[in-house]
């Protein structure tokens, strides 16, 4: 995905843009709630969570409460969806979250009292 965001900015003529497209998750694991910090082609910061599936663009994948806040408020989830013997397609899921997810809570914090 970097690699897309990176190209779309260079078609843009955004080169100093594409060069500052980071893969945070990589650095920093999923603590920040999204993978990719990319731009828009007008510099402003394009937050992207990626999510890689078996399947098509019905099929439920998981999100952790983080990546949930982060992109009900600003980032973009993008979905890969393929099986290892079909091409990945990708499906794009842009805020506001309530109209295109049913999110569905599967885990609970339990605290001693």
């Amino acid at each position: 995905m970097v690699g897309l965001e990176r190209r779309r900015l260079e078609r843009a003529g955004r080169d100093d843009l594409a060069r500052d497209v980071r893969w945070v998750s990589d650095v920093h694991a999923d603590g920040y709630g999204y993978d990719v910090q990319s731009f828009e082609t007008d510099g402003q910061e394009r937050l992207l969570d990626i999510k890689t599936t078996c399947g098509n663009e019905r099929t439920p994948f998981w999100m952790s409460k983080r990546e949930c806040d982060v992109a009900a408020e600003r980032c973009d989830i993008y979905r890969s969806g393929a099986c290892f013997t079909s091409a990945t397609k990708m499906f794009d899921i842009a805020p506001p979250l309530e109209g295109r997810l049913l999110l569905t809570p599967t885990t609970f914090m339990a605290t001693p009292r």
